[in-house]
């Protein structure tokens, strides 16, 4: 559950005491199943509690938790460039080809439906100024050690990325929308496998891809909710709950269908 994003993290006792692990692909998880890459994931946070996890029969001290629906936003990278960029020769557990992506707002666990569709709002309003930028890499680096290892990443350069992010974060501090401020220093990177060491910088040759269109997605893995905006186009394309419902929607209209969605999903759970 937690390699496919349904669980955002969760904890077990171990060898040396209770561990947490977080969904992997910045908690999006593994997108295509089967994925013997999300075994591979699975197997290793397996290992790390030594082999044997404890039942809730065994111990009161073992705990498994999801917090609330996550929110995010961020740009997919191009298909065929994800492709080259998943062939760079990298150490350790690497991230789907499918799910590479750059992150923009990160807006954190617990993210309630309104807020959501008020972040959506806030992202309409922003792109409806903005046009189409580029994003660059030539440079694999190390991110400090995190909880599933050495995030191995290739570094983003784009001005025009730091300048939109700027645009954005200030609509979103401006209509009181929260967000995760965790880092105050953004730095755009894609994310390629998650290894036990450190790697050292890796010069690449520059590979460019367009930002055409923001994600933004609403539950673990976006099961609840998901809104692609076409950067210069004041539509965008709205999915309700794992991509079954699509349509060409109106901003108030397709967040109506969001909310009425919310409330008949949540009808028999309180």
């Amino acid at each position: 559950m937690v390699a496919r994003g349904d669980l955002r993290y969760m904890t077990r006792v171990g060898p040396k005491g209770p561990r947490t692990i977080h969904a992997p692909n910045h908690g999006l998880g593994y997108r295509h199943w089967p994925n013997m890459r999300a075994v591979a994931w699975a197997v290793k946070q397996y290992n790390g509690y030594g082999g044997r996890w404890k039942s809730k029969d065994e111990g009161k001290e073992v705990t498994a938790s999801a917090e609330g629906y996550s929110g995010w936003m961020g740009f997919r990278v191009p298909r065929g460039t994800s492709r080259v960029l998943s062939q760079i020769d990298v150490p350790g557990l690497r991230e789907d080809e499918g799910s590479l992506h750059t992150t923009l707002i990160y807006m954190g666990q617990g993210t309630s439906l309104e807020s959501f569709c008020r972040a959506v709002e806030v992202a309409f309003g922003v792109i409806s100024t903005a046009a189409p930028f580029t994003l660059k890499t030539n440079k694999v680096i190390s991110f400090p050690e995190g909880d599933d290892g050495v995030p191995i990443v290739c570094k983003v350069e784009s001005d025009p990325l730091h300048e939109f992010r700027g645009k954005m974060t200030a609509a979103l501090d401006e209509t009181g929308v929260e967000y995760n401020k965790k880092y105050p220093v953004y730095k755009p990177h894609v994310c390629l496998s998650y290894a036990d060491e450190t790697l050292p910088d890796l010069e690449i040759p520059t590979i460019e891809w367009g930002a055409h269109e923001l994600e933004l997605w609403l539950g673990h893995n976006g099961t609840l909710a998901s809104v692609n905006i076409p950067i210069h186009l004041v539509k965008g394309r709205i999915a309700i709950g794992n991509g079954c419902t699509s349509a060409r929607l109106s901003l108030q209209n397709g967040l109506s269908v969001f909310r009425t969605m919310w409330r008949f999903k949540t009808r028999d759970h309180g």
